[in-house]
């Protein structure tokens, strides 16, 4: 396969092609430069237990939390298991590098009555220098929250009452035994509460449109070539020089990309992974000091919309993690990402250990087999795609990890 290098920027007047209607991507304005500080903040305090995620309100259009949902409008920090859960405050509680917060306790009053199951925890404080609450949850709690969403539970969306609320507390109830370790049976049934089928926490997932594997494959092997505006054109991958970093930069979409897979297939794919042994341990966030502990290889990445970049190894045959697959939707617990794909890390003798290879492959998140626009993606809108590294590329930026000699490509 040929690959053109290019080493710097060709003149153009025409900005590369945006197509205007895309299912897949939800416009979102950057985050506040509060809640990128807020990010950074807990992001550094967490550096040495990877399983530990930093996501910001469910609710992207939320900044801060409001009088109107604290549930939708909070940071949330998602920890591994019950013992990481509850060590959260401890190493959040010294006023240090900007983050001072403390576990609310039971005779703190919060300004609103929480949803029916929930099983999350408040931390107050501030975060530099911004009053504030954090949601603190296990996997699986904040599995219960993304669930609630879809349920449309009482103080996630609309109002509900009477059934609804009666299953929740049922699948929160079931998920707590999970976590500790005591649960006998799966979760309890919608038909049980009086309630259609989509409600049920793990609802059946659509069916993929592509059943045959080899075809799938063959769709995104005819379609590898790509072309970025005038700068970028029919080329199977390209070397950018400083001049077309920039450029490509300026390229990343505004918006970010959504789960196609849906939060019902989700909760599939998380039930698959816990039971086949995954291990939520060993993800970590793309910095200077967590290169050390990583080796030359593949890595499924993620980008979040906080230019936080988490990646997970893969082996040849799939993720080697704990025995098990992690998928890109799983590594970024369903949040939409600016950019998902995979990345390698290689050193040259002697060197640091450094990014020196990007792709935008991945199913989930761009080419999913269960959507009915996959054709679309491949064939029509996967160009614009490939514009989504610009965000990995500033991520690395962001993470003062070297940015040149990137092969960048389309799968």
């Amino acid at each position: 396969m040929t690959v053109v290098a290019i080493a710097a920027l060709f003149a153009t007047s025409l900005a590369f092609a945006q197509v205007s209607w895309d299912p897949n991507a939800v416009t979102y304005e950057e985050p506040s430069s509060w809640q990128l500080a807020a990010v950074a903040a807990l992001n550094r305090h967490l550096p040495t237990d990877s399983g530990y995620f930093v996501l910001g309100p469910i609710d992207l259009g939320a900044d801060l939390p409001d009088t109107t949902d604290l549930v939708r409008s909070t940071l949330r920090i998602v920890a591994p298991d019950l013992r990481a859960s509850e060590r959260v405050t401890r190493r959040l509680w010294v006023p240090t590098g900007g983050v001072a917060l403390e576990e609310l306790q039971p005779s703190d009053t919060l300004a609103h009555v929480l949803p029916p199951g929930y099983t999350g925890r408040f931390l107050d404080g501030t975060i530099v220098g911004e009053r504030v609450f954090v949601q603190v949850f296990t996997v699986r709690e904040h599995r219960w929250l993304l669930w609630a969403q879809r349920a449309q539970v009482a103080g996630i969306t609309d109002s509900v009452a009477g059934p609804v609320a009666r299953y929740s507390t049922a699948v929160a109830r079931h998920l707590v035994m999970a976590d500790s370790g005591l649960a006998t049976e799966g979760p309890p049934q919608a038909i049980e509460y009086g309630l259609d089928p989509s409600y049920e926490f793990y609802d059946q997932p659509p069916e993929p449109v592509i059943r045959d594997r080899e075809g799938y494959d063959r769709l995104l092997d005819e379609n590898r070539a790509f072309s970025m505006g005038d700068a970028v054109r029919d080329v199977y991958g390209f070397v950018p020089g400083p001049s077309l970093i920039g450029w490509v930069e300026e390229q990343a979409d505004p918006v970010l990309f959504i789960n196609k897979d849906t939060e019902v297939a989700l909760q599939h794919r998380y039930r698959d992974y816990e039971t086949s042994g995954g291990s939520w341990l060993g993800y970590p966030v793309l910095a200077p000091a967590s290169m050390s502990s990583l080796r030359p290889g593949r890595y499924s990445y993620v980008a979040d919309r906080y230019g936080v970049i988490r990646v997970a190894r893969m082996s040849m045959s799939g993720f080697d993690m704990g025995g098990a697959a992690v998928t890109h939707a799983l590594l970024a617990h369903g949040e939409p990402v600016r950019a998902a794909g995979e990345l390698v890390l290689s050193r040259e003798p002697g060197g640091p250990l450094r990014v020196t290879e990007l792709n935008v492959r991945s199913e989930e998140y761009f080419f999913s087999n269960r959507s009915l626009t996959l054709y679309d993606d491949v064939e029509q809108r996967s160009d614009r795609y490939v514009a989504a590294v610009g965000h990995v590329l500033r991520g690395l930026e962001l993470a003062r990890l070297p940015r040149d000699d990137v092969l960048i490509r389309k799968f």
